[in-house]
């Protein structure tokens, strides 16, 4: 079953350039961000109390959820808002590592190796 944050970024790529869409392009580090909060909530690693989001489970299979979760650990008991900026700007090459992930999983294909 794919992640919350993979389905969102299948969703907003061109397959035939796997490429963002256009009017997605700006807006997307930010979405796939806050699909990683969201996904963290849900799985129960990551709690609101107060407002604000606290770690209260740390293992997880995903490497970019890992990380996350790693980088939230370091801040504790941050807004959900804070949090989608700053992973936003700690997860600079998001877009790239579920591209890849995609493409090692035959979910896209590499149109170079083709």
């Amino acid at each position: 079953m794919l992640l919350l944050v993979e389905q969102l970024f299948l969703i907003s790529i061109s397959p035939k350039t796997n490429k963002a869409y256009g009017h997605a392009s700006t807006a997307l580090p930010y979405s796939l961000s806050g699909a990683l909060v969201a996904e963290l909530m849900m799985e129960g690693q990551v709690e609101l109390h107060c407002s604000k989001l606290v770690v209260v489970h740390s293992e997880v299979e995903d490497l970019l959820l890992k990380e996350t979760l790693e980088i939230m650990q370091l801040k504790k008991k941050k807004t959900p808002k804070y949090w989608i900026s700053a992973l936003k700007r700690s997860h600079k090459n998001i877009l790239l590592i579920y591209l890849e992930a995609a493409v090692l999983r035959g979910i896209l294909h590499d149109k170079k190796q083709a």
